[in-house]
């Protein structure tokens, strides 16, 4: 007879698997996976996804993402077991707005529109009719970036924005009145509130240059000048005036 040492055999139980994820996600979000029960992990899924670790992620998933997601689950011990887990993608609404700009005078209103989806939301929410609306009016009082958020039926959302410009009225100021030596020259000071307006000085004569806000002038008597400034945005129009007198 021949006998030998025994032999110990011990038999490692499988791990147990547990696969979780954010599903469904939004077309362009991020999917989590996460998965318990082992060491060790290997993911994989549709479009050649490949991953390790117990908590892989996913950005800017597309549709054709979705479906089934494989993780095999590894022990200490080297035994493993493979878990699956399903993933939805839902398509996300596509935000649009009727403008990117425009301009509107001081105390107007402009519509804003919206389209992509079933539920809107406008922000900053001040100087507008009704933020929920899909076509709300907007009256700031300043220059302002109103942004939409566009959510489907899905609760996917996308944004999308329109830039309400505001001009303000033109206001000329031709500047102090002036005095001058007969032969010699002065210089005007006219300012505008708004670099965007078109101004000229009346009459043109006696003057180096009518389109200057700051323009010398050598009348040969005493002469008024009158700043005129044109709102380019057709907000309207403003005028004022300076005298030259002589001494």
């Amino acid at each position: 007879r021949v006998s030998s040492q025994p032999l110990r055999v011990t038999i490692n139980a499988n791990p147990v698997a547990g696969t979780v994820s954010n599903s469904p996600v939004c077309e362009s979000d991020t999917l989590l996976l996460s998965a318990t029960g082992g060491s060790q992990y290997a993911w994989t899924g549709p479009g050649g996804f490949t991953a390790s670790g117990a908590s892989p992620i996913r950005t800017m998933m597309a549709m054709q993402q979705a479906g089934m997601y494989y993780v095999v689950v590894t022990s200490d011990a080297g035994c493993s077991i493979k878990d699956s887990i399903s993933v939805a993608v839902n398509p996300a609404p596509r935000a649009s707005t009727a403008f990117a700009s425009t301009t509107i005078c001081r105390g107007d209103s402009v519509q804003l529109t919206a389209s992509g989806g079933g539920s809107y939301m406008w922000f900053p929410n001040t100087g507008i009719s009704d933020a929920s609306l899909a076509a709300p009016k907007a009256s700031p009082v300043e220059t302002t970036i109103y942004s939409v958020v566009v959510t489907n039926q899905s609760g996917c959302s996308d944004t999308a924005s329109s830039i309400v410009n505001v001009a303000a009225a033109p206001v000329a100021d031709a500047g102090p009145d002036k005095q001058i030596i007969q032969g010699q020259q002065v210089q005007l000071t006219g300012s505008v509130n708004n670099s965007g307006n078109t101004y000229t000085w009346m009459p043109a004569m006696y003057i180096d240059d009518v389109h200057s806000l700051q323009p010398f002038v050598n009348p040969p008597a005493d002469m008024k000048y009158i700043l005129s400034v044109i709102s380019n945005a057709g907000c309207g129009i403003s005028a004022d005036t300076v005298f030259v007198f002589f001494y």
